[in-house]
């Protein structure tokens, strides 16, 4: 779990520190980090990279609701699209 913290964590808070969600964020607004203008552009995901980022997160959100799935930790490690 830290390690897809750590993955995912720089592009999160970059995205947070515009929209001051103390709450929750989810999916959607990962997915929405990754290409969003307000996210300053070293953090995000590019538009020939955003699939397999897309798929690799999606495979996370699944996680405990299919037998026995495994994700890379990172992405860029295998995630579908690469």
């Amino acid at each position: 779990m830290a390690d897809i913290r750590a993955e995912v964590g720089p592009l999160v808070l970059a995205y947070n520190s515009l929209h001051r969600d103390w709450c929750h964020l989810g999916l959607a607004d990962l997915l929405d980090a990754a290409t969003a203008g307000s996210t300053p552009e070293r953090y995000r995901i590019g538009p020939d990279r955003f699939p397999a980022f897309q798929a690799w997160a999606m495979a996370i959100a699944d996680l405990g609701h299919g037998p026995g799935a495994s994700v890379p930790v990172r992405w860029r490690d295998g995630a579908a699209g690469d």
